[in-house]
């Protein structure tokens, strides 16, 4: 997935405290949870130095996603984390 980093995107995930480091980390973890908000934006979470971070997407021109928004993931993420990796971050 192509992933384009926008400024309104990064400055939207500043404000919740999210880094571009931990952006770029969270799509790039191993494992992921992706998940569709709605036809045209995707969540992908990923564990970045021990926390949950979220990161969504829209779907641009071409197939290429855009970030919307980035925040450290709430509770009822971390309970479907838990229940689709078992507590595990092993894949």
């Amino acid at each position: 997935m192509r992933v384009i980093l926008t400024v309104d995107g990064i400055d939207a995930a500043a404000e919740q405290g999210v880094t571009l480091p931990a952006i770029n980390a969270a799509l790039a973890a191993q494992p992921t949870l992706i998940e569709d908000i709605d036809a045209s934006t995707r969540a992908v979470t990923g564990r970045v130095d021990g926390r949950l971070v979220t990161v969504w997407l829209t779907e641009g021109d071409d197939g290429v996603w855009e970030l919307a928004i980035a925040f450290e993931a709430g509770f009822a993420t971390e309970l479907k984390w838990t229940h689709v990796f078992g507590g595990s971050d092993e894949a």
